[in-house]
């Protein structure tokens, strides 16, 4: 969770991950398991700092709050999918 407005990272949950899809040398996809590596942060802080900064950039552009579908792919985020936000919090 970031503050939109300075990328200051408010709070982070780190989520225990056993497995994870992957492609072999003949482009199956197969499980992985992660071991003691699902354990840790997947995203660094400043990629999590970039992100917020490419979804506030899509809510300029769009004129409207995201939700928003994204890979991370040699190192470079990929936006799959961006569509408005139509639920709110209570």
């Amino acid at each position: 969770l970031t503050r939109k407005d300075a990328h200051h990272i408010l709070e982070k949950h780190i989520s225990s991950q056993t497995k994870k899809l992957v492609q072999d040398k003949l482009g199956r996809t197969i499980w992985l398991d992660l071991h003691e590596q699902g354990q840790i942060q997947k995203l660094t802080d400043n990629q999590i700092k970039e992100l917020s900064g490419i979804i506030q950039r899509l809510e300029r552009f769009f004129g409207y709050a995201v939700d928003v579908e994204w890979a991370l792919h040699q190192g470079a985020f990929c936006i799959l999918q961006s569509r408005p936000i139509t639920t709110t919090l209570k």
